[in-house]
């Protein structure tokens, strides 16, 4: 999660400190930079990362999910002959949980041109507002355990996959163990869900589709969500 500028303008939420720092304006201009990145993409891999059972620690989580149901029932909407006819540009969304590091598998392989990160992370933004975290406002420090620095996970992706990194902040209203998502980081994480289809939608011309997965592939992504089946 994400963390204030400023002690004075912290949030007061429950629960351990956040990983990242937004910038004071990227809240009303997150769609168009992320709309300007899919315009260029080629690829896009999604990864929701946070902790379920931390209550809204898991917007990340939540919102991927949400996101990978609606594009499967894009691509059934579509039918199998428009599938034939239409080239279409590949997506893949994944829940990475607190230890992101283990999909880099999946997402080398997957070779995506974007990597559209979304997390919970504190602002001292009213609950539930999504916003652009930028790059250089990461913080280091105030790191959960069980999960390496989101600077040093950007970074990796970036010289090792050689993608575009972005990450897309959801300001939550409690982070406390145990306790279930309040409804308002519901709410955002779906509108957040569905802006990202529509702006996929929108810049991307052809419609999405979840990526086939290769064998070997598969098998990985199958040995990775057994591995978080009894967390769940």
């Amino acid at each position: 999660m994400g963390k204030s500028p400023s002690p004075g303008s912290r949030k007061k939420v429950p629960g351990k400190s956040a990983r990242v720092r937004p910038s004071e304006t990227a809240g009303a201009s997150w769609r168009e930079a992320v709309g300007r990145e899919f315009e260029r993409a080629e690829r896009l891999f999604v990864l929701g990362i946070g902790n379920p059972d931390r209550a809204d620690d898991g917007a990340g989580l939540l919102c991927a999910r949400i996101l990978r149901e609606e594009l499967g029932r894009a691509k059934k909407r579509k039918g199998r002959s428009a599938l034939k006819k239409v080239p279409l540009q590949p997506i893949e969304v994944l829940e990475a949980g607190e230890a992101p590091e283990n999909a880099m598998g999946i997402i080398r392989r997957f070779r995506p041109t974007h990597v559209l990160i979304i997390d919970a992370s504190l602002g001292g933004r009213e609950p539930g507002e999504i916003f652009l975290v930028e790059r250089r406002k990461i913080r280091r420090e105030d790191l959960s355990t069980h999960r390496i620095p989101l600077t040093h996970l950007i970074r990796y992706l970036e010289q090792s996959v050689k993608c575009r990194v972005i990450v897309v902040g959801i300001e939550p209203q409690l982070v406390a163990w145990n306790r279930p998502t309040s409804r308002v980081t519901k709410k955002a994480a779906m509108k957040l869900a569905r802006d990202i289809l529509r702006l996929w939608k929108k810049n991307i011309k052809n419609a999405p589709c979840l990526q086939p997965v290769r064998a070997g592939e598969k098998r990985s992504l199958l040995l990775y969500k057994a591995s978080k089946t009894k967390r769940r």
